[in-house]
């Protein structure tokens, strides 16, 4: 699983890096995506969906052309997808993107837990690396993108200080920009 968060606002896409594989291994990838110029897409649920749908992305000329596909495969009822297009949309298992029009969209088993941060007022960034302290299918590191930039760089993100009772005080650091 992972932990996904859109900021309307500031038009920003959050994701954690960690990625299961059966019940006991982790490793990491990004999984904010680049199909083509102008393009995001960051999936949460099975990969492998995830990776077809930036396959048939790339082709594509508008998002719209997802209503169209007739070769849509049968996806699970945990898969979904944030995809930039000009604008904000949500796509799920049916593939119709839907277009998010609220203040934040979140995705994945710690999307709620980033969803209050950013609604208690903090930053995208500090929203999404404590979220991801309490879900224990996400990690760090965490990449975000600004969507509406025409320069799409990924940021990275680290938690430097243990979550511990005694450490109240929380450090993020931005660790490099790719």
């Amino acid at each position: 699983m992972t932990t996904l968060v859109y900021c309307n606002k500031s038009k920003m896409l959050a994701a954690d890096t960690r990625v299961t594989f059966g019940e006991n291994y982790h490793g990491f990838g990004s999984k904010i995506l680049f199909p083509k110029r102008n393009v995001i897409v960051a999936t949460a649920g099975d990969g492998g969906s995830g990776e077809w749908l930036r396959f048939k992305l790339q082709k594509m000329k508008t998002i719209h052309e997802l209503y169209a596909l007739t070769d849509k495969p049968k996806l699970s009822g945990n898969f979904s997808a944030f995809v930039w297009w000009g604008g904000p949309y949500m796509v799920d298992e049916d593939l119709y993107p839907f277009p998010i029009e609220s203040d934040f969209w979140r995705d994945g088993t710690g999307g709620d837990f980033a969803l209050a941060y950013l609604a208690m007022g903090m930053d995208i960034a500090e929203a999404t690396v404590r979220a991801v302290r309490l879900d224990i299918n996400s990690g760090p590191p965490i990449h975000i993108v600004k969507c509406d930039s025409t320069d799409k760089k990924l940021k990275v993100y680290q938690d430097t200080l243990p979550t511990t009772a005694l450490n109240e005080q929380r450090h993020i650091h931005k660790i490099q920009q790719v």
